[in-house]
């Protein structure tokens, strides 16, 4: 018989021996540092309760989790928390039982807004059936910042059909330099497109790298936020907590300012192995009216991740402004992500939520900037 109930501190060494189980290799970025930061240490959950639900089988061994990540929300002039469903796995022997579903309705459940960001199929279907209702979709974007003769080759080879010139052709290529030459004129026109790139910075506007974030993030929030109906509400308690102690995430952190003052931040990651080499914007907010800050932030960081010699640039939002501001930059939509929304209140603002346009959505809202 598996039970199904809301987890405990005195189940983390249960819970800690089911991560290195379910993710073997990777659960060192799983516990023990991220596990307490994303959830024991979290600031915005509730009392002493862990949003993390189990599933424990007859001898007390975790065998599924379903856990939920605490943030700030703001929908229209109201202050709510969303829990985000992360990290929902079974043990390959316990799926088909229906345990999935009912760790999703226990954890859902449990919160008064609850939203998936990216998920399988299998979650789809789960929350659907929940009533998880879909809510503005997220384009994803990249944008290549350099080119390397293994990826000439790679991209040589998915072009390919026959499984004799698969092997022989990459091969020739290769000895006579062909890739190499090939790589040097693509970059060279990536250079000549980038000179462009100048012209979307704005002269007024100053940007600067920070450590952490102040009391003039907090007066960017209170001036902006106004401006999007619904949103994570990003003050510098939020900011600090999720791109400052966020273990094994090395963020940088800059802000653009015009006569002085903070119009706009940018928070930056340049992805390590296991991850491929890619420049991630994982968060660029301004006012939506604001376009020579976003086009200014975007530009930088794309120069940025040029400079520390990326192959590609990821960003991704909901807002118009900011896919404008990429569009603008070279970048290309790749994909859209569409979060499922669960809520137990129902207030007018809440339910305006549900119209299209209301959210503001970005890369890292969730943990979905998190791929170890």
């Amino acid at each position: 018989m598996i039970e199904v109930r809301r987890a405990t501190l005195g189940d983390k060494q249960a819970i800690f021996e089911f991560l290195a189980k379910a993710y073997a290799g990777g659960a060192q970025c799983k516990y023990p540092e991220r596990w307490e930061w994303q959830f024991e240490r979290n600031p915005f959950r509730n009392n002493d309760e862990l949003p993390i639900w189990i599933a424990i089988d007859e001898k007390g061994t975790v065998v599924g989790q379903f856990c939920t990540m605490i943030e700030p929300l703001k929908i229209g002039t109201e202050a709510h928390r969303v829990s985000w469903g992360v990290d929902a796995f079974l043990l390959p022997e316990y799926r088909g039982q229906k345990i999935g579903f009912k760790l999703y309705q226990a954890g859902s459940r449990a919160s008064d807004i609850f939203i998936l960001h990216r998920m399988s199929e299998a979650s789809w279907r789960i929350l659907t059936t929940l009533g998880g209702t879909p809510i503005d979709s997220v384009a994803v974007f990249s944008r290549v910042a350099r080119f390397d003769a293994p990826s000439v080759l790679a991209a040589l080879r998915s072009r390919l059909h026959s499984r004799w010139t698969e092997k022989i052709l990459p091969w020739v290529v290769h000895l006579l330099w062909l890739d190499r030459l090939v790589t040097a004129l693509l970059n060279v026109g990536v250079w000549i497109r980038d000179i462009g790139l100048s012209r979307h910075v704005s002269a007024d506007i100053t940007l600067r790298q920070i450590d952490e974030f102040d009391h003039t993030a907090d007066r960017l929030w209170d001036s902006v936020s106004p401006q999007f109906h619904a949103t994570v509400k990003r003050d510098s308690k939020y900011l600090n907590w999720k791109y400052v102690q966020q273990p094994h995430m090395n963020y940088q952190l800059f802000t653009a300012s015009r006569s002085g003052k903070v119009c706009g931040y940018v928070i930056l990651r340049r992805a390590g192995p296991p991850e491929n080499k890619t420049g991630i914007i994982a968060d660029l907010f301004a006012s939506p009216g604001d376009s020579a800050a976003f086009r200014s932030l975007s530009a930088f960081a794309v120069r940025y991740f040029r400079n520390h010699r990326v192959k590609r640039v990821s960003a991704a939002s909901s807002s118009k402004v900011y896919k404008d501001a990429l569009l603008a930059l070279g970048f290309r939509k790749r994909e859209d992500w569409t979060p499922l929304f669960h809520g137990l209140t129902k207030t007018p603002a809440i339910e305006s939520a549900l119209a299209p346009g209301s959210w503001f959505l970005g890369r890292s809202d969730s943990d979905s900037d998190f791929t170890c």
